[in-house]
């Protein structure tokens, strides 16, 4: 979700008008030309022009480049045994999924009708604070750490299931999803899904939110009819992508029973579920993509090449043609970023010595290296979000307590009781800051390992791994300084 004046603005205009004179001296101190490129976000971003991200921000990449240079020089024992699972003495836990499913298609239709009959502020109706902070922004970060809690939370899987044994009496579906697709279908409706949040021009009115949520269902069930569950595992693309947070977690299920890895050992060693097949690269790369526009769309240097003025902006309809651009040129640009990085590690690998693997063919690669992103995007995307979390959390823990707007507060919490003062004082704001910087570079280190056993896999010895490396090491460093620059550069719309 987009943190663009329509939604967060909102929230800050309720409950942070103390911090509107730090916001102005702050611009008044960047249009003199005094300050550091700094801006994070909504009202932080004026006192993150105080912090010295000019040093945190190279530091940042000097510490993946460091990461990278150390993996290459470790030897691959190393990397191998830091890839392999911990057993543990737990089964699996099985049970209750088809219960926890149906009560969540249920409370995703009441979601849907509380947008469509609740309370018109999108700050105080549970249905779009439901959708972009409870689904977009807390349930990915759950799963970084739960695993795939979506097995068990999805409002499609139980209900189709449900719907296909009533129609045809547990016959097979009637049509079968092509292997070869892999999970392509994913990634478009992933794209389409970003598309609406970040070029719809009221992507959070509740009846707006709800209706795309009911659509979303309609359309996705409805495909499940037809495909089985084979369209929810390589179709749905929401499902999909909390997928590349499930496989960072540190506890997953493998073989029947619970087992423990470090975060990206199951991408080393190719990646679990649908993220093995054709497209889990592709899939991570449109994600990457359409998650940097969603940053870089706020920017001056973004505005200034669309000819808008960042202090007048001229409201989200009058862009859409140059977002949906926007959007479709960031994945095409590191699509083509990254399918060069791995000819090129190709081309400097060299053939392979006697006793080393065959050389992989570019597909195969591709499909291996590309998933060292995975750890990039979950990690983007929690730490793109982390001020808004902090602001929009209380307001749905608010809505929560009234879901209907009868001002019933029975969480004991109210939405006149928001406070963004954290956002007001520079000893505040830097802890936020260096919270996000300091997760997205964890996630480029796990990238780089990742890249480096998977490369070990491909090309055998460790010469031949590193040198082959060197490229997308390069990417992995400027992808870092592009994260570290999009949280701290400057906002105008």
């Amino acid at each position: 979700m987009p943190d663009r004046a329509t939604f967060p603005l909102l929230a800050h205009r309720r409950a942070a008008r103390g911090a509107r004179g730090v916001g102005l001296a702050a611009l008044a101190w960047l249009g003199a030309g005094l300050g550091t490129p700094a801006g994070a976000h909504v009202s932080e971003g004026a006192v993150a022009l105080l912090l010295p991200t000019e040093y945190w921000i190279p530091a940042g990449a000097a510490a993946v480049a460091a990461s990278a240079l150390a993996l290459a020089l470790a030897p691959p024992a190393w990397a191998r045994a830091a890839s392999r699972a911990l057993p543990l003495p737990l089964p699996e836990p099985r049970g209750g999924e088809r219960i926890l499913g149906l009560a969540s298609a249920l409370g995703f239709w009441a979601l849907v009708l509380i947008g469509w009959f609740g309370p018109r502020d999108p700050l105080e109706n549970l249905a779009a604070l439901g959708l972009w902070c409870g689904l977009y922004l807390l349930l990915p970060a759950a799963m970084l750490v739960g695993g795939d809690l979506w097995a068990w939370l999805s409002p499609f899987r139980a209900a189709s299931r449900g719907i296909r044994a009533r129609l045809t009496g547990g016959r097979p579906p009637p049509l079968r999803l092509p292997a070869r697709l892999g999970i392509w279908p994913a990634a478009a409706s992933w794209l389409a899904l970003m598309a609406f949040a970040l070029v719809d021009p009221a992507p959070f009115d509740p009846a707006r939110a709800a209706t795309a949520m009911a659509l979303w269902w309609l359309v996705h069930v409805g495909l499940s009819l037809l495909f089985g569950d084979a369209w929810l595992e390589r179709g749905e693309g929401f499902g999909v992508f909390l997928s590349l947070f499930a496989a960072l977690a540190p506890l997953r299920a493998e073989h029947g029973r619970l087992a423990l890895r470090l975060p990206g050992g199951r991408l080393a060693e190719g990646g679990a579920g649908a993220l093995a097949g054709a497209g889990g690269a592709g899939f991570a790369l449109a994600a990457l993509g359409a998650g940097i526009f969603d940053g870089l769309n706020e920017t001056y240097l973004w505005l200034g090449w669309i000819g808008v003025n960042p202090l007048e902006f001229p409201g989200r309809s009058a862009v859409i043609a140059e977002s949906l651009l926007g959007m479709a040129g960031s994945v095409a640009l590191l699509t083509l970023a990254c399918g060069a990085c791995v000819a090129g590690g190709m081309a400097l690998a060299g053939p392979p010595a006697p006793g080393d693997p065959a050389q992989p063919g570019p597909g195969r690669a591709f499909a291996r290296l590309g998933l060292s992103l995975v750890p990039i995007v979950a990690t983007y995307h929690v730490a793109h979000y982390i001020p808004v979390v902090l602001v929009q959390g209380q307001y749905l823990w608010a809505a929560l307590g009234d879901p209907l707007g009868l001002g019933w507060a029975l969480t004991g919490f109210a939405s006149d009781q928001v406070t963004t003062s954290f956002f007001n004082h520079v000893d505040d704001v830097r802890p936020i800051w260096l919270a996000q910087a300091a997760t997205i570079v964890a996630g480029h280190v796990v990238g780089v390992f990742v890249a480096h056993a998977a490369a070990l896999d491909l090309f055998g010895s460790a010469r031949r791994a590193a040198r082959s490396q060197i490229p997308l090491a390069g990417f992995m460093v400027l992808a870092t300084l592009l994260g570290l620059w999009l949280l701290a550069a400057p906002k105008g719309a």
